[in-house]
């Protein structure tokens, strides 16, 4: 019991520590739900964009994002192609990318 008291204990003085990401790959811009798609031996990231500022209670998926590397260090700003007002159909923010090939284009 007491073993177990320790480990306890332990994690519970681990646990007051704030941990956070050290290496993001995109800086300059807030992003969410990543979708990865490799072509070409180019790896190309779709996300979300965050415009929330911070007095806004919940996420503002303004449009969606295309990164691209070759090498894994240096990521290529592709814009924002796409919006939920590109599609007629499309209601709300700009949640969760994906993307496929079709007829040579993606």
């Amino acid at each position: 019991m007491k073993f177990f008291t320790k480990i306890l204990m332990g994690f519970c003085c681990l646990s007051m520590f704030e941990i956070t990401a050290q290496n993001p790959i995109i800086k300059h811009i807030f992003t969410a739900d990543p979708s990865p798609i490799v072509h070409n031996d180019t790896l190309f990231l779709y996300t979300g964009h965050d415009v929330a500022t911070e007095a806004d209670t919940n996420y503002k998926m303004a449009d969606w994002h295309v990164f691209s590397t070759t090498d894994m260090a240096t990521w290529k700003d592709h814009g924002a192609p796409l919006s939920p007002s590109t599609f007629s159909w499309a209601t709300g923010d700009a949640y969760a990318a994906q993307c496929i090939e079709r007829n040579g284009k993606f």
